[in-house]
């Protein structure tokens, strides 16, 4: 099986599965003066400045990244489904 196929594979499976657990990142402080690492995941994550609001994945990947800069942002666990809806 091509690689293409088994990611192509993968993307469908999860593609199935029910709604998502969402976490709401928020950058809260400057990532001036701060190892290039840190502002690399900020970055990463779609953070690009102090205010911003990133929903993401809840998984082991990005709780790692978020824990790496966890003295830059505010993080809140958002319900499954994704974002919540404003009335």
């Amino acid at each position: 099986m091509a690689a293409s196929t088994r990611a192509a594979a993968r993307a469908g499976a999860k593609a199935s599965e029910g709604p998502r657990a969402m976490l709401r990142v928020t950058q809260t402080k400057s990532t001036i003066s701060h190892i290039a690492r840190n502002r690399a995941t900020a970055r990463a994550l779609g953070l690009h400045g102090i205010g911003t609001t990133v929903d993401v994945v809840d998984n082991e990947a990005t709780r790692g990244m978020v824990r790496q800069i966890r003295f830059l942002v505010r993080v809140e666990e958002l319900p499954a489904g994704g974002s919540q809806e404003k009335a």
